[in-house]
């Protein structure tokens, strides 16, 4: 015979008692269900904090990456601006050659041997940097292109200057 546990319940309102009667295999399974039943919802608990908290990050560092993107574009607008100015900066210096060659002609002073294209022996003017290109894929080659032009410029501005002060030094005789 197997054993079994019996409940009485007992109603406040004066309702006459009521007796349950169970096995311990029954018990046993209630209690197997029942902390499995709290084991799920302390599982369902932490994996809804975990989530939230990988949510918080998550906009955290959509945050940081929209600044990142938004300084990347503004460092994009600079190169292209620098770009121009380079581009400028060239202009200027070719219209400054221009101007002392005049100056040359007007005083009659021939260009010394040693002067010569502003740009080096045999060198060309540089083509102009293009400050549309799309950076995002052409990036490395326009800075390099910058840095090549900044060189060139920073050479023949000594070039110029130096035919500047043979034109004075031949003026002042």
């Amino acid at each position: 015979m197997r054993k079994k546990i019996s409940f009485v319940i007992l109603g406040s309102s004066g309702a006459p008692a009521k007796q349950v009667c169970t096995s311990k295999a029954a018990i046993r399974l209630f209690g197997i269900v029942l902390v499995a039943f709290f084991v799920v919802v302390g599982y369902i608990v932490y994996d809804y904090y975990n989530l939230r908290e990988t949510t918080s990050q998550l906009k955290n560092r959509e945050v940081y990456l929209t600044s990142q993107m938004e300084e990347i574009r503004l460092q994009r607008k600079q190169i292209q601006d620098f770009a121009g100015e380079i581009n400028a900066l060239k202009s200027q210096l070719l219209a400054l050659n221009n101007f002392e060659k005049k100056i040359r002609i007007i005083a009659n002073i021939e260009e010394s041997e040693e002067s010569g294209n502003i740009f080096g022996v045999g060198g060309s003017i540089p083509d102009d940097l293009d400050t549309q290109i799309p950076l995002k894929e052409k990036h490395n080659s326009l800075m390099r292109d910058m840095h090549e032009q900044i060189q060139q410029l920073s050479r023949a501005s000594g070039s110029q200057q130096d035919e500047f002060e043979a034109l004075l030094r031949s003026l002042e005789d």
